[in-house]
């Protein structure tokens, strides 16, 4: 389990202990874990897409950040799907919460990712 905070901190839920995994320049709102054999043909540690309270997106691997792009809006939530055919990428999810005249929408937003092998 992956827990972010309010002063940007990244943990991650080891044998019921809180251990830091990374510090990020924004508060966290959401993170998700994907096993690096879903993005190459090369076991390691889990690559971490986080979503944070700016329009920053952070991909990490190894506790260090790999990888950052900024969207044009503040993400509300994000996840990952990883497709089930090998010659197809993860696509990063990234939801954006929307007013739409007195109603409030969820837009969708795809991203695909593009991770070479770790070296």
């Amino acid at each position: 389990a992956l827990l972010g905070d309010d002063s940007g901190r990244l943990y991650v839920l080891d044998n019921f202990k809180m251990e830091p995994y990374a510090q990020l320049d924004y508060p966290v709102t959401s993170a998700v874990a994907i096993p690096l054999r879903a993005l190459v043909d090369q076991d390691g540690p889990d690559v971490v897409v986080c979503a944070t309270r700016s329009s920053m997106i952070y991909v990490l691997h190894a506790k260090k950040v790999v990888g950052a792009f900024a969207a044009d809006f503040w993400p509300s939530a994000i996840d990952v799907l990883i497709p089930s055919s090998p010659e197809m990428r993860p696509t990063i999810v990234i939801a954006e919460n929307k007013a739409v005249g007195t109603q409030n929408a969820c837009v969708l937003h795809k991203v695909a990712m593009h991770i070479k092998p770790v070296e």
